[in-house]
């Protein structure tokens, strides 16, 4: 789950807010996000406003130097995650790729290099980042390799209509189905074919 950020300069005279929706890349060979970017108006200044100076698309701390934000031609801004305040609050490499439907082979490889597949930031593990996603080869993957399955229930039952094919390997995986099915009715999507619901 996206949370707000707060970044600042090298010297403290500038600092920043990032609110969701934002986006980010990851630094494979370091496992940690490089940049974010967002919509500018997600970027909000906290403080030292009169020390941004431009350098080109760039804007910096006129202080002290800190490379603060990218301004894109798109309209978006890019912002350096060394920035940031809390970079523990950002997802890995292996959280980015369990996202998306294209990148299994990427789980596979960063799973291989040992990234922790129970690896939490702000309450999601890589699992849970698949389940939301609808990702079912990444899903199946992260389960192979050890994936704590009860952490993504909830995860799972809210995704129609891809939540039938998560559950089922919930349950292959060793979840309860009652468990699965009160999931599934709390969050008022479906329910798994061929066992009643006990309310």
């Amino acid at each position: 789950m996206l949370t707000i950020l707060e970044g600042q300069c090298r010297c403290g005279g500038v600092s920043f807010r990032l609110k969701p929706p934002y986006e980010y890349e990851t630094l494979e060979t370091c496992r940690k996000v490089q940049l974010l970017l967002a919509r500018e108006q997600r970027f909000r200044l906290v403080v030292g406003e009169e020390l941004v100076a431009g350098r080109g698309p760039w804007q910096l701390c006129s202080r002290c130097g800190t490379m603060l934000f990218y301004l894109h031609e798109d309209g978006r801004k890019f912002c350096l995650a060394s920035t940031l305040e809390r970079d523990d609050l950002l997802p890995s490499a292996l959280h980015t790729a369990a996202q998306s439907d294209a990148r299994r082979p990427k789980v596979l490889e960063f799973l291989q290099r040992g990234f922790d597949v129970e690896a939490d930031v702000g309450g999601q593990n890589p699992l849970m980042c698949a389940a939301r996603a609808g990702n079912i080869d990444s899903f199946r993957l992260l389960l192979d390799r050890g994936a704590n399955p009860r952490r993504a229930v909830e995860a799972a039952a809210i995704l129609a209509p891809k939540a039938v094919p998560l559950q089922r390997l919930l349950i292959e995986a060793g979840c309860d189905r009652q468990e699965m099915l009160s999931a599934s009715a709390a969050s008022s999507v479906i329910e798994l074919p061929g066992v009643p619901v006990t309310r």
